[in-house]
């Protein structure tokens, strides 16, 4: 099986990020063999219908179609809202160009580096199931399950789901409850992004690649929103000073308090007397330490002198 890429450099470190990229729409179109992928996707590009034969071999292909929002919303009565204008106030509606990946059936264990580069560079998926194969319907998971694993649980990468062949309704084999349940619980909206469509008759093919495209555009506003909040997060911590440097701007910008050492009074510094009677008193100059000794002779009763004074200084 041939498979190919929407970007043959694949996710290089110079190529636009896809939320960047406001002129591109890519549809990833995934389902079993026979689901009607690919007559969806020629009815899609060229409004026609292929009978292919189901049988047949399948090369995946990428189709490429110009799709203006507002001459679609028209086309199925619904109101599209558009806020770019010129200076005469006038709409401007730019035409999107649509490109469609046909791929080919795959299953859960397949872990192909080129199906993962696929995966990584769609901006939608819209998974197919033929409404009268309910094995079909019961494979989507398997589709899901693989974006989920190269695109991160929390990727909100918009899919949708498309039951084909609504016309054969005396064919049908998947009941509408089934479907509503399933959905619910691959967390996919049953409303909004689920369609039962008719190539052949044209049925929904419109609605479901409006809702796509639509999608895909609240899906990029979404991605540059998040974008622009996480460089204002990074801003704010670089601006911030942290707790440390503000220590030690702290530590430099406070006055120098003078030493206690340095402002001592020395008169009122208590003397001892050690055991030879003589009264000790330290003197702190600076760096240099200064210990006077005061000698005295002590009261004695056999004696009436009075005190001499002697200098002892020991640097």
């Amino acid at each position: 099986m041939s498979r190919i890429l929407y970007d043959l450099h694949g996710n290089d470190n110079s190529t636009c990020p896809r939320y960047l990229d406001d002129k591109h729409a890519r549809i990833t179109v995934m389902g079993d063999s026979a689901s009607g992928k690919t007559s969806f996707i020629l009815r899609c590009v060229s409004d026609t219908f292929t009978d292919l034969d189901e049988n047949g071999f399948m090369m995946e292909d990428i189709y490429h179609t110009k799709i203006n929002l507002l001459n679609l919303s028209q086309d199925i009565n619904i109101r599209y809202d558009n806020n770019t204008t010129d200076n005469n106030n006038n709409t401007i509606i730019h035409p999107i160009e649509v490109q469609m990946l046909d791929t080919a059936e795959f299953e859960i264990a397949d872990f192909s580096d080129i199906r993962n580069e696929q995966i990584l560079q769609s901006d939608a998926f819209i998974l197919c199931f033929d409404l009268t194969n309910i094995e079909s319907f019961l494979n989507l998971r398997t589709y899901q399950r693989r974006i989920e694993r190269v695109r991160g649980m929390d990727d909100n990468v918009p899919i949708l789901v498309a039951g084909t062949k609504s016309d054969l309704l005396m064919e049908r084999g998947v009941d509408i409850n089934d479907i509503i349940q399933s959905l619910t619980r691959f967390e996919i909206n049953y409303e909004t992004h689920y369609f039962e469509i008719s190539s052949k008759l044209n049925i929904n093919i419109k609605n479901i690649l409006y809702r796509t495209l639509i999608s895909i555009k609240d899906y990029k506003l979404e991605q540059k929103e998040k974008e622009k909040a996480s460089l204002l997060a990074k801003d704010k911590k670089l601006s911030t000073p942290s707790s440390s440097s503000l220590s030690s701007s702290t530590k430099h910008n406070t006055p120098r308090t003078p030493s206690p050492i340095n402002n001592i009074n020395h008169d009122s510094i208590p003397e001892e007397i050690n055991d030879e009677g003589k009264m000790l008193s330290i003197d702190e100059d600076k760096n240099k330490q200064r210990v006077t000794t005061k000698t005295r002779d002590l009261p004695n009763n056999n004696s009436n002198s009075k005190a001499k004074d002697a200098c002892c200084i020991i640097c």
